[in-house]
C-alpha cells in the first residue's frame, strides 16, 4: 500500500469519526438544552434594605428587570416572596456566596453556538472524508 493510500485512509477515518461524533452531539444538545429550562424560574434581583422596610414597608429594591434564571442556592429566594408573582433573590446573598444566577438566555446563545460548530465540523467531516474516499479510490486503480 502506498503512502497516499495509507494518508487516505487515515483521512477516511477521522473526518468520518468527526461526522459522526458531531451528528451523535447534534442529537445530544436539546437535551441539555431542556434540561437547564426546566430549572429557570422568573426571577427578579433585590437589593434587601432593612431601613426600607421600617420606613416604607417594602425593604426591597429591585436590580434590573426579571429574567429566566438558573438560581439553586434556596437560601437567596427572599422571604415573603408570593408563589403567583416573580420570584426575589436577595443580590447582597448572592455576591456574598459568589453565586452567579444563570440566565436562560446566556444558555441559548452558548447552545446555538455549540450547534453551529458541531453542524460545521459535521460538514468538514464529511468533505474530508468523501475527498479521502476519491483519492483511495484512485490511489488503489492507477490507470
Amino acid at each position: 500500500m502506498s503512502k497516499k493510500a495509507k494518508l487516505a485512509k487515515l483521512a477516511l477515518v477521522a473526518g468520518t469519526t468527526i461526522a459522526v461524533v458531531s451528528a451523535l452531539g447534534l442529537g445530544v444538545v436539546p437535551s441539555i438544552r431542556e434540561s437547564y429550562a426546566s430549572r429557570a424560574i422568573l426571577t427578579q434581583r433585590v437589593q434587601v434594605d432593612s431601613a426600607g422596610s421600617s420606613l416604607f414597608g417594602d425593604g426591597s429594591t429591585a436590580i434590573g428587570s426579571p429574567q429566566l434564571m438558573i438560581i439553586d442556592d434556596p437560601k437567596a429566594v427572599v422571604l415573603g416572596t408570593d408563589k403567583s408573582k416573580v420570584r426575589q433573590v436577595d443580590d447582597s446573598y448572592l455576591q456574598a456566596h459568589k453565586i452567579y444566577p444563570l440566565q436562560l438566555k446566556t444558555v441559548d446563545f452558548t447552545i446555538n453556538l455549540v450547534r453551529m460548530t458541531m453542524m460545521a465540523t459535521f460538514v468538514f467531516g464529511l468533505f474530508v472524508a468523501l475527498v479521502a474516499k476519491n483519492v483511495r479510490a484512485k490511489a488503489s486503480n492507477p490507470a
